[in-house]
């Protein structure tokens, strides 16, 4: 099946007007808006609580578990608590008004691996990281609204799995040559001793009972 043929399946087409996607989205997704959480009570609700509680905990432990590096590599400007605030507030927003649910909404690789990045140019620059970070927020914020209203997302029918798997090609990359570097950096700091001549001094103890 070509990238055409996906498109056409899928009917993500240019609507030729300004958030023309985004109105369309919206009115598809009224007729079945209030269902999608009226029908969670209906039937065996089990497999609802089942599935919620397994999802928040496999949310929660990718937080905490970047959090806590993020803690370390940025200097604990940004950490496990940012992490969770803004995983619940991002979650409950996007659930109630996204309806897209293929997206990834906590902390991930990529994300560590760019606040790193940014980190490391503030440093080099001395320039204050959290204010450099709220600006790269606002624009990107800027630039997605603005493929919005261009119906940019019909783009996606032309995304094969080599994009995907380049992605965390990359990411895989990026994590071998970081554990490289601290195997270096530790081998220079604590070199392993060859020679080991160490005279021990047994001292005597006198304990009183």
């Amino acid at each position: 099946m070509g990238s055409m043929d996906i498109a056409e399946e899928q009917k993500l087409r240019r609507t030729g007007r300004l958030f023309g996607g985004l109105r369309e989205d919206l009115r598809i997704k009224a007729s079945w808006y209030r269902s999608d959480f009226v029908d969670a009570f209906k039937g065996r609700i089990s497999q609802i609580v089942a599935a919620s509680i397994f999802l928040f905990f496999a949310n929660v432990s990718k937080m905490v578990t970047f959090g806590g590096v993020m803690d370390h590599v940025l200097h604990k400007q940004m950490g496990t608590i940012e992490n969770l605030l803004s995983g619940a507030f991002c979650g409950i927003v996007f659930a109630l008004f996204a309806g897209q649910p293929l997206c990834i909404l906590s902390a991930t690789g990529p994300c560590l691996v760019f606040e790193t990045i940014i980190f490391q140019l503030c440093e080099s620059q001395g320039w204050e990281f959290l204010v450099v970070r709220f600006w790269v927020g606002l624009w990107t914020a800027v630039f997605v609204l603005l493929l919005v209203a261009m119906d940019a997302s019909v783009m996606v029918a032309w995304i094969t799995r080599f994009t995907e798997e380049a992605f965390a090609t990359l990411i895989s990359l990026i994590y071998v040559i970081k554990a490289v570097q601290e195997l270096m950096m530790i081998a220079k700091e604590a070199p392993m001793m060859r020679n080991l001549n160490v005279s021990f001094k047994v001292k005597k103890v006198i304990l009183i009972c």
